[in-house]
């Protein structure tokens, strides 16, 4: 599924959107930065957006502790919580 990633935001870190979503041209993301990324999974999102950061020493050390900054929108529901056939 292709995501775009949107942000900073005030909520979370950054948001997540279906790339089809009509709320991407919204007035409050216009001076905002967008990636546009193609994940199978919510799991897949995380990773690729905070894979710098993934196993640092002193830092979060799963894909999981990074998952409270990026709020996924309703469009994004479709999208697996993990790579894990049979696991949501």
């Amino acid at each position: 599924m292709r995501i775009t990633l949107i942000g900073p935001n005030g909520i979370a870190l950054m948001h997540a959107h279906a790339t089809s979503c009509r709320d991407i041209g919204q007035p409050r993301y216009r001076f905002c930065e967008k990636e546009v990324l193609e994940c199978a999974s919510v799991q897949e999102v995380v990773e690729d957006w905070f894979s710098d950061f993934l196993g640092e020493a002193g830092r979060a050390e799963t894909w999981e502790d990074f998952l409270g900054e990026i709020k996924f929108f309703p469009c994004c529901s479709e999208l697996p919580r993990t790579n894990e056939l049979g696991v949501s």
